[in-house]
């Protein structure tokens, strides 16, 4: 909790730093890669690639890693619809936004800001589902989830060079990601009679419940 704490505290203060390197390192290429990065880091892509995992390991019978991709998954919808919720509340500007920068909340001047993107980004959702997405693997695998971090990282590390999000955008969404991932990981069942229960296997798993 207090390094969480030391973190966020420090990820305000250089704010405006990242911000001044992000643009003053502006570059076309980077833009391109940086930008394909974000779209393919986003949510529905993690649980396309989770759902090819749970495919894969159930047909291999591996239970453990069965138990582990459905945790990622949960971990990662989670997070994300938990900060998704919070930031049409706060009304933050984006660093790349027309509006002056600052912290509007939900309703500004008569006018609604729930929805409006360039009011949404505190906390950072591609960060939470990112981030969700590979902590459980790095709590429960660490010598699969340390390369998957890297991944990870690439896509918050995106969003903050396209401008779509403040250094603690991306911070707090790390930090409340990691939580929600540590409460499902503990939360989860060791064992789900049910993980052998695909389709293609129903003929084992009735015998299985049989015994």
């Amino acid at each position: 909790m207090l390094l969480a704490s030391v973190a966020i505290w420090a990820a305000f203060i250089f704010d405006d730093a990242t911000i001044a390197w992000v643009h003053a390192h502006q570059d076309r290429s980077l833009k391109h890669i940086f930008g394909a990065i974000s779209h393919y880091g986003d949510w529905p892509f993690l649980m396309a690639a989770g759902l090819a995992m749970l495919c894969l390991f159930a047909k291999l019978r591996q239970r453990r890693w069965v138990r582990i991709v459905c945790i990622m998954m949960v971990s990662s919808t989670l997070a994300g619809a938990l900060v998704n919720t919070a930031r049409l509340t706060t009304g933050r500007t984006r660093p790349n936004a027309e509006a002056t920068e600052g912290w509007y909340g939900p309703w500004y001047h008569g006018k609604c800001l729930i929805g409006r993107n360039q009011f949404n980004s505190f906390p950072s959702g591609h960060t939470a589902t990112a981030i969700g997405f590979v902590a459980p693997l790095l709590l429960l695998a660490p010598q699969a989830g340390v390369p998957a971090l890297f991944v990870a990282l690439l896509i918050c590390g995106s969003r903050i060079y396209l401008g779509a999000h403040h250094l603690s955008d991306i911070t707090v969404s790390s930090v409340i990601a990691f939580w929600v991932a540590s409460m499902v990981s503990r939360k989860w069942p060791q064992e789900l009679r049910f993980s052998c229960c695909m389709p293609f296997r129903r003929r084992n798993c009735q015998r299985d419940m049989e015994k």
